[in-house]
């Protein structure tokens, strides 16, 4: 989160999602990746699918999350947080 300070790219929602995404991979039973939809991430967020899209993709870009889309509506996409990678 200091970074996100510093950060001028970064914003509220870009930090809402953060925490949304946090909260699901905080509860995994195991360690690893994250597999996220879309639809269930952008409403838990509340925001719509595009804007998740483009805030993960920026917040991939910024290095505070990797992210792999899956491109496939049945399989969900993956997320690593840097403890991760």
């Amino acid at each position: 989160m200091k970074e996100a300070e510093k950060d001028p790219r970064i914003g509220p929602t870009h930090i809402g999602l953060y925490a949304v995404l946090v909260g699901r991979w905080a509860n995994l039973p195991a360690p690893g990746p994250l597999k996220v939809f879309a639809r269930d991430v952008s409403s838990r967020a509340k925001m719509g699918c595009s804007t998740y899209y483009r805030l993960v993709r920026e917040l991939a870009v910024g290095g505070y999350l990797k992210y792999e889309p899956s491109y496939d509506p049945k399989r969900p996409s993956r997320i690593y947080f840097r403890s991760d990678y």
